[in-house]
């Protein structure tokens, strides 16, 4: 279990609010996973901050002596000034070099929450866990806010720092707002419970790192399969099996003379002739130079074979290890698990078409199961203002649903945030493509194209809505206004 470490300057320390959080629930006597009962965390993120705040010599596990700090947040140069050296920092630590009347200290604790903010949920911007009740929400609040409020910094020279305090003040009262009425905490809690169902499939499916890590050792089993017992019966003690260490190279194992000797004597002891016993010893035919280099050649392209079929056994025998466990994840009813193994298999046999076929139908299970979650998700964003997520999530939404207007929102939502217009267009055409009688999808679309600096076609696609929703005032309007530039 980890505990603080006594005479740690924890304001120092150069952590996000996340790690904080997760600091001020650490006591010694709570386990990882009663900490992340507490903050409401998942469990990986929990043990993420605690091997972060572990190397910054901030937390000491039991039974070791207090780890020196790795990478210290603040450390003295000669000339009397401070610099941060950490690489763990949220932000380019030049910004704490901007002229402002503002200490150092300050300047990094405004830093690194505000770069934060997306990824902080209400309760680790607020410090409080998730069951907190609203007394102590509001506690928690004023405690915090105080730091923050940007009228503690009236009549001071701020520079960029002033519109950073405007927004984290805001967002910590949108929390406290959030958090101490009923049914706006419903509703956040709803959304951070559908938020974390599908972390999971994102984890899964889209860390390459993870995939990786398992892969590597998929193939370490099978080049251990494939080396062990490879070269057959041997006079050893050991069982009468040559076994090879797996760090030792097949083809040098095959150019072992000693190797080569008792592959020939064995290929020998097996030939079909008679059994005799001589009555005086048989002196043996030495072998020209040629023989000698023709028996080398087929005892070496033995030995080759035999590693290559053990190891071509060995990989079906993996891939099938991972159908396996995919088949029991479908029996489950857990498509992301079945996806994830999968995508193992598939990885080490590339030419499986059914493979192939199969992983594409689980990841579209897996999407339509988590469909609902992403649209709940999108949905609550949108309400809240954070746009370029809302469309993430209702594209996602949409490829499990497979619905023209779920198209047309995310592209609206990224038109909305000014984000990626070519992206913002191939979903506004996803979404004409499956529904093109809609009107209010093409005018979707003329609106991106009127953006992107494409008037032609924005005109030439509020034209076509014009004429498939004559009656709509809105359609004429959005027309008109295109043609005047106003978009």
């Amino acid at each position: 279990m980890p505990s603080p470490v006594e005479g740690i300057d924890m304001r120092a320390l150069a952590i996000g609010p996340r790690e904080a959080f997760v600091l001020s629930r650490v006591d010694g006597r709570s386990s990882e996973v009663e900490i992340a009962q507490a903050t409401g965390l998942d469990l990986d993120d929990v043990i993420a901050s605690l091997t972060r705040l572990h190397q910054l010599g901030a937390i000491a596990y039991a039974g070791e002596q207090p780890p020196a700090a790795e990478h210290s947040a603040v450390v003295p140069s000669g000339s009397g000034s401070t610099s941060v050296k950490s690489l763990f920092a949220l932000f380019d630590p030049r910004e704490l070099d901007e002229p402002a009347d503002l200490s150092r200290e300050r300047k990094q604790q405004i830093l690194q929450t505000y770069y934060a903010l997306d990824e902080l949920t209400h309760y680790e911007l607020l410090q409080v866990p998730v069951d907190a009740d609203k007394k102590a929400i509001k506690a928690a609040y004023f405690q915090v806010v105080n730091l923050f409020h940007p009228d503690r910094y009236f009549g001071k020279q701020l520079g960029s720092f002033k519109n950073k305090l405007e927004r984290i003040f805001a967002r910590m009262t949108e929390a406290e707002q959030v958090l101490t009425r009923k049914v706006s905490r419903a509703e956040y809690d709803a959304y951070l419970a559908t938020r974390r169902r599908t972390s999971r499939f994102n984890r899964l499916l889209d860390d390459e790192s993870a995939l990786n890590e398992e892969l590597e050792r998929a193939r370490e089993l099978i080049e251990r399969e494939a080396q062990h017992d490879s070269l057959g019966p041997d006079a050893s003690s050991n069982g009468g099996v040559t076994r090879v260490r797996p760090s030792q190279p097949i083809m040098r194992r095959i150019s072992d003379p000693e190797v080569r000797k008792r592959a020939l004597a064995r290929k020998l002891r097996g030939s079909a002739m008679p059994s005799f016993r001589p009555s005086r010893p048989v002196p043996a035919a030495p072998l020209s130079p040629s023989g000698q280099d023709d028996l080398r050649e087929r005892v070496d392209a033995d030995l080759k074979a035999r590693y290559e079929s053990r190891r071509a056994q060995a990989q079906r025998n993996q891939v099938g290890r991972y159908v396996e466990a995919a088949d029991k994840a479908e029996a489950n009813n857990d498509p992301v698990s079945a996806a994830n193994a999968l995508r193992i298999a598939l990885e080490l046999d590339p030419n499986n078409e059914l493979l192939s076929k199969r992983l594409s139908v689980a990841q579209a299970d897996a999407t339509r199961v988590l469909a609902d979650s992403y649209l709940q998700q999108a949905q609550y964003e949108e309400r809240e203002g954070q746009l370029e997520v809302a469309a993430r999530n209702y594209e996602r939404a949409a490829a499990g649903k497979g619905v023209a207007a779920l198209y047309d929102r995310a592209a609206s939502c990224l038109l909305g945030a000014q984000g990626d217009m070519k992206h913002a267009g191939e979903l506004a055409r996803k979404a004409v493509e499956l529904a093109p009688a809609q009107a209010e999808y093409r005018i979707t679309l003329a609106r991106i194209y009127a953006c992107a600096k494409m008037l032609n076609s924005a005109v030439k696609e509020a034209e076509r809505a014009v004429k498939l929703a004559p009656n709509s005032e809105a359609t004429k309007t959005w027309l008109k206004r295109i043609k005047r530039g106003e978009f």
